[in-house]
């Protein structure tokens, strides 16, 4: 049975990346690919989800669940994002955005000669911020009201800069992750124990490597398109 699991997962998660490729609509595909894997994991009872009030049939435990995980959700997650995309929009209404980006210019100059420099170093400075912030969509959208105009600024062209934001939340990380609070449940340990000794001497060395991957390839493809654009002229 958990061989058929897997294969199942398989073969949803291959199909959800095709339809996410073709642009599909991305909220629909990946809600329609998490209902058919959690009706899977019921119907094969291979981690048996129940919801807080079981009726007794699998189908209305689905939709239970379903509506369960969404008040959970927007208790949490969701308020924290629309407080940001509220903060987000309130920045650029006052034009707090191009003062931001005035005031940095000098004391980061120096970045101005090594823009890719200045890339990178996002990547370490996002990952400290997820692990107070443990949203990805939350914390996208603050660095993209304060570091992605600063990025603009020193030179980094737009794809670069979202690029490094993006990395900035590749590790779900942190005490507050919901996923590092599973794990350390399963092998009993506390979020900052676990968080310590098993994902910081990961994490760490990970993110050099990413750091390096990300400058030298962000620097190929952006003088790649730099050239593709003068012989389009």
């Amino acid at each position: 049975m958990p061989v058929i699991a897997f294969l199942l997962c398989i073969v949803v998660t291959t199909f959800t990346a095709i339809y996410l490729y073709r642009k599909l609509n991305p909220q629909g595909v990946l809600m329609l690919a998490g209902l058919i894997m959690l009706t899977f994991a019921l119907v094969l009872n291979v981690q048996p989800v129940i919801p807080d009030k079981p009726t007794g049939s699998v189908v209305f435990d689905l939709v239970k669940i379903v509506e369960e995980t969404f008040i959970s959700n927007l208790s949490r997650a969701g308020l924290m994002i629309m407080t940001i995309g509220g903060y987000v929009a309130f920045m650029n209404h006052i034009k707090a955005t191009n003062a931001l980006v005035h005031i940095s210019m000098k004391p980061l100059g120096f970045f101005r000669r090594y823009p890719y420099l200045a890339a990178t170093v996002t990547i370490p400075i996002g990952q400290l911020l997820f692990i107070t912030t443990p949203s990805a969509a939350g914390l996208g959208l603050l660095l993209v009201a304060s570091v992605y105009p600063v990025l603009i600024g020193l030179g980094v062209s737009r794809l670069t800069a979202l690029s490094v934001i993006a990395a900035a939340t590749l590790f779900d990380q942190g005490p507050g992750s919901a996923n590092t609070a599973l794990a350390a449940e399963l092998i009993d340990q506390t979020n900052v124990a676990y968080f310590i000794t098993h994902q910081l001497p990961l994490v760490i060395p990970t993110t050099l490597v990413v750091m390096t991957l990300f400058y030298f390839n962000n620097r190929y493809f952006d003088k790649k398109r730099s050239r593709q654009a003068e012989c389009g002229k």
